[in-house]
């Protein structure tokens, strides 16, 4: 499994930039199976979806560091494509669950932004084909 962690500190604008980036993949033919959108103030969510014939997962919650590392252990154990999720910088589980795959890549989150959104997104989009 492919996985790309969105990494930055907190309030960098990674939940806004995976909000971008699920309405963006939906927009380029991305099929969602499964979504849910948790009750917090952030808006966080999980998507499940068909993307150009890989099963991928976005998941925002960066600050849920036991939730992430579940996760990523169910979706790798399901045989999904590619697993795409934000992590705090202070997060250190989901950050050592990460490096044990090998095909594994990270987008640094720097500013919250129009321009480093769509930076990160399009990074994240080309790591998807």
């Amino acid at each position: 499994m492919k996985v790309i962690m969105l990494f930055g500190k907190t309030n960098c604008g990674k939940t806004t930039t995976f909000h971008c980036l699920r309405n963006k993949l939906k927009s380029l033919g991305g099929v969602e199976a499964y979504f849910e959108e948790v009750e917090n103030p952030d808006k966080d969510f999980v998507s499940e979806m068909e993307y150009k014939g890989k099963r991928l997962v976005l998941v925002s919650m960066g600050d849920w560091s036991g939730y992430l590392v579940d996760k990523i252990k169910k979706c790798d154990t399901e045989r999904y494509d590619i697993f795409v999720f934000a992590c705090n910088k202070d997060k250190i589980r989901p950050q050592q669950r990460f490096m044990k795959f090998e095909d594994r890549h990270i987008i640094r989150k720097n500013e919250a932004n129009d321009a480093d959104n769509e930076r990160a997104m399009t990074e994240i989009i080309k790591l998807l084909a």
